[in-house]
This record gives C-alpha cells, sequence and structure tokens, in this order.
C-alpha cells in the first residue's frame, strides 16, 4: 500500500445507481485500491442506505440532485475530517456533478493538502456561461491544485479555458473492469432469455433523451428495414424519471412509423454486459457529446465486451474509435449515415468480426483496472 492517504468525494458510493459518471467514480476507486492506494471515502447518501463500510465516511443527503446545498455540507465534512486525519490528498470525483466550488472551504484546514478534481465532460449547459469561467478561474487559481480529465480530448479543453498550467492537468479515464464487461459464449442462447428474435439485433443502451440520438435512431432503423428483413432493434434504459416525457414521445415515433414488431425497449437492465454479447451491432447515434460525461461510459462497456460499435464522430468518441479498426465513425445528426453504416456492418459482417476484436484490445490497453489504478498512484506520488 502507498505511504499516502488519499480521501475521495462523491455521491452515492453504497448506494446502487446507474448513471454512468457515478459508476465511473466508483470505478476509479476501485482502480486506485487496486494500485495499492490507501484510500478514505467521503459520499453523501439518501437517508434509508445501510451505512455499514469500511473507510467510508456518510453525509446523509437531504437535498438530492436538485440544489447545491450537498454539495457545499458535504465539503465541509471532507474539511472537518481532514483536520482531524491529515489527508494527503483530497481528490473529489465526476459525480459530484462538477460542482467543486464546494471546495471553496478547504484552504481553511490545519494541513494543507493536495486538492484535485476529477472532471468528466465540458459541455454543462453552465459551463460557457460568464458564471462558470468566472468559477473555474477562482477554482484553480485559489483553491485547486490539479485537474485529472477523463480523456485527452477534455484535457485540452481545460488547457484552453482556465489559467490551469498544462503540467498540472492529467488525463485519468474512468476505468473498466474488462473481467466483467468481456465477450461472452452463447449468443442465441442469451437472446431467449429476453425473448428476443434470431435474426440481427441492433442494441442502444443509455437514457432515452434527444441527446443521445434515440430518436434519430428510430427513423435509421425504418430505413434500414426496407432493405433488411430479418431485424431488430434493443433498447436498453435506467427508467430515470426525467426520461419518462421522452420516452412517450419514443413510443409515439414507433407507432407512427409502424416498428411496434421490430423495436423492443427493455426496462433497466443489471447484466449490460449480455445485453452488449446478444447484439450484432452496438450503436451509439449522439447528437452531440454528452453534457455530463464523454465517451459515454457504455461505450467503454460495449468495446470491452467486443462489440462491433457504431458511434457519431463527437467529442472524445473520435481519440477513442479508429474508423474502420475497432469500430464505425458516422456524421453526426445524419439518419442516412447511420442507417448505412449498420446495413454495411450487416451486409460485411465477417469482414467486420475484428472490429469487436480490436475494440476490447483498445480498453483492456488503455481503460483496464490495474491500468489505470497504475496511472493514479504514479500520479499521486509524482505531485506529492
Amino acid at each position: 500500500m502507498a505511504s499516502f492517504q488519499v480521501c475521495y468525494v462523491m455521491k452515492r458510493y453504497l448506494t446502487p445507481f446507474f448513471e454512468g459518471y457515478t459508476v465511473g467514480s466508483k470505478n476509479l476507486i476501485k482502480a486506485a485500491y487496486l494500485g495499492g492506494v490507501k484510500a478514505t471515502v467521503f459520499s453523501a447518501e439518501p437517508h434509508y442506505h445501510d451505512k455499514n463500510k469500511n473507510d467510508t465516511y456518510v453525509i446523509h443527503s437531504l437535498f438530492a440532485e436538485r440544489v447545491h446545498l450537498d454539495n457545499l455540507m458535504t465539503a465541509s465534512c471532507v474539511s472537518l475530517s481532514s483536520s482531524l486525519h491529515d489527508y494527503d490528498i483530497i481528490h473529489f470525483l465526476p459525480n459530484l456533478a462538477g460542482d467543486i466550488y464546494a471546495s471553496f472551504s478547504l484552504p481553511k484546514l490545519r494541513k494543507k493538502p493536495i486538492k484535485i478534481a476529477h472532471l468528466a465532460h465540458p459541455y454543462h449547459p453552465y459551463i460557457h456561461s460568464p458564471f462558470s469561467h468566472f468559477r473555474l478561474s477562482l477554482l484553480y487559481e485559489n483553491v485547486l491544485d490539479y485537474a485529472f480529465c477523463t480523456t485527452g480530448f477534455l484535457a485540452n479543453y481545460f488547457q484552453k479555458n482556465t489559467r490551469l498550467p498544462a503540467s498540472r492537468i492529467f488525463c485519468v479515464p474512468f476505468p473498466i473492469d474488462t473481467d466483467y464487461f468481456r465477450p461472452l459464449p452463447r449468443k442465441e442462447r442469451l437472446r431467449e432469455r429476453y425473448n428476443l428474435s434470431k435474426g440481427y439485433i441492433i442494441a442502444f443502451v443509455g437514457q432515452i433523451e434527444p441527446v443521445r440520438g434515440v430518436f434519430l435512431l428510430l427513423h435509421a432503423f425504418r430505413k434500414l428495414t426496407k432493405i433488411i428483413d430479418n431485424v431488430q432493434l434493443v433498447l436498453s434504459s435506467p427508467g430515470q424519471l426525467y426520461e419518462e416525457p421522452y420516452i412517450v414521445t419514443f413510443n409515439k415515433i414507433v407507432k407512427k412509423l409502424q416498428l411496434e414488431d421490430r423495436v423492443v425497449l427493455l426496462g433497466p437492465q443489471r447484466h449490460l454486459e449480455e445485453i452488449y454479447n446478444l447484439a450484432d451491432i452496438v450503436v451509439f447515434p449522439y447528437i452531440k457529446p454528452y453534457y455530463y460525461m464523454d465517451p459515454p461510459l457504455t461505450l467503454l462497456e460495449a468495446m470491452a465486451s467486443g462489440a462491433v460499435v457504431v458511434a457519431s464522430a463527437v467529442g472524445s468518441a473520435n481519440e477513442l474509435v479508429t474508423n474502420g479498426k475497432n469500430g464505425k465513425l458516422i456524421k453526426p445528426k445524419s439518419v442516412e449515415a447511420l442507417a448505412e453504416a449498420i446495413v454495411d456492418v450487416i451486409r460485411n459482417k465477417d469482414d467486420y468480426k475484428s472490429l469487436g476484436v480490436n475494440a476490447r484490445e483498445t480498453i483492456v490497453s488503455k481503460f483496464s483496472m490495474n491500468t489505470v489504478g497504475s496511472i493514479m498512484r504514479q500520479i499521486y506520488e509524482s505531485i506529492l
């Protein structure tokens, strides 16, 4: 174990939650442990949750996600604890929703720890506002010492939009459990488990909302059904409350396009590795980079599972997917491009088998738990 002590700060560390940046934040902690980092976790949790877990401090979450008071309260508690425990590093994880300004309480500590913000995406609705630029400037000039970014694309963004020196910005991606997300045998048996067809299956995993391109996907799929007969579209959504109006619209489009017998909308699935494996193609038709997380964790999971992925060329997907080598990149917002790419993969299925193999190799080499854990420990040691 490392001789230094890290305090991780996040929400819902103990609570089951399927949002990508929460799962990604948990994965970062797991990777750090595997890398030999000695750590404590501070987490805001709902009242009803069982708090029994070693090395975890729980703060009751009073206001959920609607206001920033939870973040301020969490940071205050971290400040108090740090004055007692003398943490060497305080590391704010991405699912604190970017509200790292809560850490303004930290400079008053008896021992001044190194303060790190882990950033997952610049496209938050407020990121381009004058207030956001003001907040970022204050954070990096007066409060935070280092920025960890989940992609090189994002690291470049923060080099341009903050005064933090490039030497203090590191790329530390969300790690993936490549033992869990892996190619599985017996695809037909998986399909039987979900009562799916034996033909071609196109899968989408993620929230039902416009920015993820689900409505565009329906229109592309309609074109696809006119070219290929035995094809089915399967979508797995976490079923969060804010999705409900979009799901209503989704079902209306399905009915209008007469796709009721071809489209299957699954509820929340605990075994997404099975969804990635039962599909012939997993699609990510994002209209633009998702404003809370880029790339989507589901893209990394699908690639780790050896899936053939078709993704819009937006944001960091451009640095993760090499077109024709470990996936297919398409022009965003284009129904025709999406439909043509799917048809191409289906018609040349044997030629594209290597895409899934190469996709997994990409994730194993760059995003595995051991790889990212080693990176985190090396960076911690260098900055200390």
